[in-house]
Order: structure tokens, then sequence, then C-alpha cells
């Protein structure tokens, strides 16, 4: 047993360490554990820049096989033709598997290769007469239609090409991320809280949930074509409340009467776990609440023999026309095709503070569903 480690330690440290060093290789050794000087791309296409002592060592395509950096960039020697001319240069492998694609970049110029049998290489560029890019890698993976249809969303980056090639090589089918719009409607029962010290008759209040409804658009933007998005929206409501309490203490009737119109602005930071058509999400992240319309009152009514006396207090306008906050939940989505999509969505909201000094808060459950795109 301890044999078999000990070959298997042998056999493998030499893969382990080409892996996680820097390295260059000719056509006889490989150089591992070595100190490349990273460039920028158009650089790194031209030659491989070696640190060695006070010198720098340059080696052309022609001089070496391929050279790859600590966190798994790797370029190969290819010798391709632009522009109606041949010549060697080193080429960056983004991805490998039935399908090999590589990426080249001048000054001002970039373009993909893709190579299916290791021995020819196909230029991808982003236009070619009457084609596309999008127009080639259809014909190229036609094979594998359920991969193919997440194309639409693929765009002339090294991110998102190696996305759609990863795809394909792996068989994997499942959402692609891309920007995402929709519109929803909602049940949204709210209700205010104290948030600093007030005056006492506003302390005697129990605010209960008061049932409301709202209408929202928003967008979905991913970051860098992962699984995380920037969720943003506006949603629209108005609320009535109405809140009556009896003092004992001074022997008189209360009553809170507010009546706003809202617009909720989140930006949330989204994370959604795709399962084929279905989708599951959480987000969380700040909040802003602007009162468009903000009328809130305070009445205190008195009674002295029969004699019933109404008054405005110094209370009224308690909510704030600007509330920032916070806000976080999940949903569910389900994609009908490759266009359209629906969604559950459940998220709280708290909105505590603001730019002026704040008595009363806000907060509440939305409960929406509606449509994407």
């Amino acid at each position: 047993m301890r044999l078999k480690i000990i070959i298997l330690f042998f056999v493998l440290f030499p893969i382990l360490g080409l892996s996680q060093n820097s390295y260059y290789e000719n056509d006889s050794s490989a150089f591992i554990g070595v100190k490349l000087i990273d460039s920028d791309d158009i650089i790194n296409c031209k030659i491989c820049q070696v640190k060695q002592g006070n010198s720098i060592l340059r080696f052309t395509p022609s001089e070496i096989k391929e050279y790859g950096f600590k966190d798994g960039r790797v370029f190969v020697s290819k010798k391709i033709s632009i522009s109606g001319s041949t010549k060697k240069v080193f080429l960056q492998k983004l991805e490998s598997g039935d399908i090999t694609l590589f990426y080249y970049k001048e000054k001002d110029f970039k373009t993909f290769f893709i190579s299916i049998d290791d021995t020819t290489l196909l230029e991808i560029p982003k236009y070619k007469l009457d084609n596309t890019f999008k127009s080639q890698l259809f014909q190229l993976t036609k094979g594998k239609p359920d991969i193919r249809k997440n194309l639409k969303y693929v765009d002339y980056s090294k991110r998102s090409m190696s996305k759609y090639i990863s795809r394909y090589n792996n068989n994997n089918s499942r959402y692609f991320p891309h920007f995402r719009y929709g519109v929803s409607i909602g049940y949204n029962p709210i209700k205010l809280y104290i948030v600093d010290e007030a005056d006492i008759d506003i302390m005697n209040f129990k605010f209960d949930y008061i049932p409301s409804y709202d209408i929202s658009v928003f967008i979905d933007q991913p970051i860098s074509i992962s699984n995380l998005s920037i969720f943003s929206g506006l949603s629209f409501s108005k609320h009535a409340f109405s809140y009556h309490e009896f003092n004992n203490f001074r022997e008189v009737d209360l009553d809170l009467v507010a009546n706003i119109t809202s617009l909720n602005i989140p930006i949330n930071l989204k994370f959604t776990l795709p399962l084929r058509n279905y989708h599951f999400y959480l987000k969380a992240g700040p909040s802003g609440l602007f009162n468009l319309r903000n009328n809130s009152n305070l009445y205190v009514t008195s009674f002295d023999d029969n004699i019933i006396e109404i008054n405005e207090t110094d209370e009224s306008n308690l909510i704030n026309d600007f509330l920032l906050g916070y806000s976080f939940g999940g949903g569910f989505m389900y994609n009908t095709n490759s266009q359209f999509g629906i969604f559950l969505d459940i998220t709280y909201d708290d909105f505590w503070t603001s730019n002026k000094p704040l008595t009363v808060g806000i907060n509440g459950i939305s409960i929406r569903s509606g449509i994407l795109f």
C-alpha cells in the first residue's frame, strides 16, 4: 500500500506542479516554476517573457510550444492566417474538449479560433461577409440543439464565448445568464412602527399591517455571466393607514390617519440557482422609499360634557418623504420557453432611516408574481 502511494505521488507530482506553477515548454523539455512576466493580451500573444535573475528571456512562438501562468492561463504556439498572411503566434487556450477554443489579440483587433480535431484551426471572426460569429457557432454546434438555443445570449468576449463552448463540451443545457427585464403585480401589506422617541400619544398606538397592492417593473443584470446579478426596479403602491386608540390617562381618543403614494427602488445582489427550466434565487440589498404623496395627521378628540373637540396635533407629517432601508427575499422562476418566464417572489422591506430626523418607519412583506423577458 505504501509503495502504491509513493508511485502515485511521483506520477501526480509533475502534473500538479505544472498546473500550479508558471511554466514553458519547448520540443524537448518543460521548465516548471519559472517567473513569467504577465503583460497584456497583445504582448502575451507575441512573446513569452521569463525573468531570470536580473535579465529577461524572450521566446517567440517559433522557439517554444506553449507557456502557462499560475492562474491557469495557457498560451500555445500556433500557425494562423490573418488578413491574407500566415504567421506563428501564441493563442490563449480558453476551453478544451470536443471543441477547443482559442483567443488572439493585436492592437485594435481580436479574434477567436476553434479546433475540433486538434489539427486544423477555424477562425471565428465577429463578422465575415454576410455571416456573424453566431452563425458560424450555430453550424459548429448543431449536434446539440438544447445547448445551441443559448447562442442568442452570447457576445463576442472571452468570458461569454468560453461559457458557451464549456457548456457545449460538458453537455450543459442549463440557463445561460443574460440581461432580463419584467413586470409584476403584488400583494403588499405594510405597517408603521416607532423608530425613535416620540410623543406619548404616538407611543400608545398598536400598529397592525394594512393590506395594499403594488405594480413593479424591474431589470436583472448578471455580473460577468455568472449566477450573481444586480436586481433593481421600481414598485409603485398606494397606502391608506387609519389607527385608533383611546388614551385612558388623558381620556381622549387618538386617531392617526395617513395616505401615501410610494415608489420603492431596491438595488439588490441576487444569487440564482439554475436547474434547467426552473430556478430558485435569493436576493438582498439596500432599498429607498420615495413618498410621492405624503399626508399624515394625528387627531386628538376630547370630551367635555356635551362638547366634542377635535384638534390636529404638532405630530402631523409623521412620515418622511424619503426613507432608506433594506430588503431581502427569494423566489422561484420558471422559463416557459427561451424568451419568457414566470416567477413568484417574496420580499421583506424595512425602511428605518432617513436624511431627516425620523419618528416613524415602515416595514412590510411583498408577495409578487409576474413575467420576465
